[in-house]
């Protein structure tokens, strides 16, 4: 930003107030600034370390050979190792479009498909070559181990400017054009392509997010360096569906003394997603034989899915904020075994202390009243926030749970509850607003769902519900909701309850 002071008066930007150099600098969309120089003093004076501080404190690192090389080899004293917030992503590369595309028909709103051009067809040759380059110089830098030491040595880098402890780190995994590199909205990448393309595509989201966390701890345990806030896969961008297997969080039995890292940790999000099955749990019934079916149900109830989740909450001994949500990967032939697994991990979950938690949030969970009373009446002097979003409460009535979240036992500041289904009650709970509520959300995703937001003193009031036994019609509302769950928690687990 240059601008200093021509002969004829004062340059135009040192006019401009303080609250218009933030909307200016916010809207550059900066990201991952290593260096800055203020050339003219009175600009300085406006644009404070504040306005510059989330710039310069975060930054993305995504884990190909490129990135790694590039920001393993930033001197110790740049201004961008002095960060707060880290992410590490994880990239799953978008082969080259089909051979055919999409023009508009004569008749509005419809479109037809025609075969690519010779060009069109040469480009994607070169596409497709370019994607073979990429995989294998990825595949040869796992295979060496030179994505764990590239980013241990990042994170060193790290350790001593922030004095060892990172303020957060995020797992994300992107989708990016093999062709041009570029990152891929999540909704542009399925455009104009087969569902077996886009469950293709979903799988490989999911592997990478798996070795993702491996590849992250594995260096996070040698680097020296701390962590006190953690996201893993929980925020999701746009559509893209990414969640860690039950089975990769068991990489601790592994590596012991993984998860020390981990012990500063006072916020923890993560999204936890079913085993998978492999190939063959997607083969069609003629296709399958009981030996094998046997063999993978096994694998799904190992002990290991379940205690992996367990033990990372072991290690987060100081969690203040913990925000867990499942999402089932499909239902079928296996929906039994992966339906034990996600219980058992909910129940170890339930039976964890956690001295110091303020806020808790479950989310995409059948969840047994007995075990979910307990954690909140033994958590009741600290917790102060109680968020259910899209939770079945089983073997129990609905207001016990209700009436003892609103009783005198709890102080809490805020009650967040979407879409909350008994077994008593055979359907979604119509929850009652009254009409001073002051949240309804009654817009965008969430026009369809049935929320209550309370603050506190309204977190005392009772709160009354109905059964919501009357039907609804498919309307794009309702579609709309229904994607939006698949998207967080894998509607094919949930089907029962948003009929």
């Amino acid at each position: 930003m240059d601008n200093a002071p021509s002969k004829m008066g004062r340059g135009p930007l040192l006019d401009l107030p303080i609250e218009l150099y933030e909307c200016i600098i916010q809207d550059l969309n900066l990201r991952n600034l290593c260096m800055l120089r203020l050339v003219n003093r009175e600009v300085a004076q406006k644009t404070t370390l504040r306005i510059f501080r989330s710039l310069i404190k975060h930054a993305r690192v995504n884990l190909t050979k490129d990135s790694l090389e590039s920001t393993a080899r930033a001197p110790l004293d740049s201004l961008g190792t002095y960060i707060d917030d880290l992410t590490i992503v994880g990239v799953v590369y978008r082969p080259p479009q089909n051979h055919h595309r999409w023009i508009s028909a004569h008749e509005p709103g419809l479109r037809r498909r025609v075969p690519s051009t010779p060009s069109e067809l040469e480009q994607a040759e070169r596409d497709l070559e370019i994607l073979r380059q990429r995989q294998a110089d990825d595949m040869i830098l796992r295979r060496d181990g030179n994505d764990v030491s590239l980013l241990r040595r990042v994170l060193t880098n790290l350790a001593s400017p922030c004095g060892g402890v990172l303020q957060s780190l995020s797992f994300e995994v992107v989708i990016i054009d093999a062709a041009s590199g570029k990152e891929i909205r999540p909704r542009d990448a399925w455009k104009d392509n087969t569902s077996e393309w886009k469950i293709s595509v979903q799988e490989k989201v999911y592997a990478t997010a798996a070795d993702t966390f491996r590849t992250i701890v594995a260096a996070l345990s040698s680097s020296g360096l701390l962590v006190r806030k953690v996201n893993v896969f929980h925020t999701r961008p746009g559509s893209l569906r990414c969640s860690l297997s039950c089975n990769a969080l068991s990489i601790s039995q592994s590596y012991p003394g993984s998860l020390v890292p981990f012990s500063l940790v006072e916020s923890l999000a993560t999204s936890i997603l079913d085993r998978p099955e492999g190939e063959i749990g997607y083969l069609e019934r003629d296709e399958r034989d009981v030996e094998s079916d046997a063999r993978i149900k096994a694998e799904i109830l190992d002990e290991s899915n379940s205690i992996g989740l367990s033990t990372l909450l072991e290690a987060c001994s100081r969690l203040e904020h913990l925000c867990v949500s499942f999402c089932c990967r499909s239902s079928g032939w296996f929906e039994e075994a992966h339906d034990a697994t996600r219980q058992k991990q909910v129940h170890n979950l339930l039976q964890k202390d956690f001295p110091s938690l303020q806020s808790i949030c479950l989310g995409g969970m059948n969840i047994q009243l007995t075990d979910l009373t307990k954690f909140l009446t033994k958590h009741q002097v600290t917790l102060r926030s109680i968020k259910l979003n899209v939770v079945m409460i089983s073997n129990g009535l609905l207001s016990n749970m209700l009436s003892l979240i609103a009783s005198d036992q709890f102080n809490l500041d805020a009650i967040y509850f979407v879409d909350i289904y008994g077994d008593d009650i055979k359907d979604r709970a119509y929850l009652h607003r009254e009409p001073y509520d002051r949240s309804t959300y009654t817009s965008g995703p969430f026009h369809c769902c049935n929320i209550i937001h309370r603050w506190w003193p309204d977190t005392r009031k009772v709160i009354t519900y109905s059964n919501a036994t009357f039907g609804r019609r498919e309307t794009g509302e309702l579609i709309n909701w229904r994607r939006y769950c698949d998207e967080q928690f894998g509607l094919i687990s949930l089907h029962h309850w948003l009929s």
